[in-house]
């Protein structure tokens, strides 16, 4: 990951997500179909099939109040 200082300006996509430990693949698409509350993400590109990217600060957050 990327220094904390600059965590608000920090993009992350799915292959950070699940290096990072927090959860694996699977758990991540099935976070973003079933849970309201998990943060959006954003697609990189004008295409459909564009990867998606969340800001690291927001799912920081969700992870504080999911506890």
């Amino acid at each position: 990951m990327k220094d904390l200082e600059n965590i608000d300006k920090t993009f992350v996509g799915v292959k950070d997500i699940v290096s990072s430990g927090l959860c694996s693949r699977n758990t991540l698409f099935d976070l973003m179909r079933e849970d309201p509350t998990f943060p959006k993400g954003k697609k990189v590109g004008g295409k459909p099939n564009s990867p998606t990217k969340w800001w690291l600060q927001d799912i920081i957050e969700w992870l504080r109040r999911a506890r």
